[in-house]
């Protein structure tokens, strides 16, 4: 079956829209009263309505799966931050447990320990540096190391080669960082300085 040309279909159209709207076919006159332009008008409104129709359809169905693949990437992206936090927390804790340990084998530690004049460390000592590594708001676990001074040294380094040491005594703490070629001491700091130190020495790139 031959398939219609665009002219046939708009006159066979028109043919059918004359029949049903007045029965018969109207005189060829030019005094006719009978407009055909809005017929012709709303023949051609149709046939663009019908052209863009598949258009209009795939349009939607690209829209709804572009929200779709939005929606995907946003929970991809909060699982991905969930997974990287947890992670974190979790490489934090079992530095924490390590460091508990290490400083608990300390106790053990005798006189002469190191090979000099060292002293062993006083429970003191121990228990107030395990409260700084037990502090909850301690985000980020040091190394940590004895000293021959009746001290625990933590210590914080970065590839840079910035480094930042925290010296706990029985009853105070000092501090000394290198960023360059900048090197700081403070001493008789309080709990809350030191967080203040550590969090900025960790915010700096």
């Amino acid at each position: 079956m031959q398939t219609q040309t665009l002219n046939e279909k708009y006159l066979d159209r028109l043919f059918n829209s004359w029949q049903l709207g007045s029965g018969s076919i109207p005189p060829q006159s030019d005094n006719s009263p009978y407009t055909i332009l809005p017929i012709i008008q709303g023949l051609i409104n149709d046939e663009i309505k019908d052209q863009l129709s598949p258009i209009v359809v795939a349009q939607n169905v690209l829209i709804n799966k572009t929200a779709e693949m939005a929606l995907a990437v946003d929970a991809l992206e909060e699982e991905t931050k969930n997974f990287t936090k947890t992670y974190i927390e979790n490489d934090q804790l079992k530095k924490k447990i390590n460091n508990i340990n290490k400083i608990l084998s300390f106790k053990k530690l005798e006189a002469g320990w190191n090979g000099n004049n060292s002293e062993p460390f006083s429970s003191k000592l121990i228990e107030h540096a395990l409260d700084f590594i037990n502090l909850s708001n301690l985000k980020y676990q040091p190394s940590v190391f004895p000293t021959g001074r009746q001290s625990i040294q933590l210590e914080y380094e970065k590839s840079n080669g910035s480094y930042l040491e925290i010296e706990v005594f029985e009853d105070n703490y000092t501090m000394y960082s290198e960023m360059g070629s900048d090197a700081v001491e403070k001493g008789n700091l309080t709990i809350h300085e030191i967080l203040g130190e550590i969090n900025a020495f960790h915010s700096r790139f």
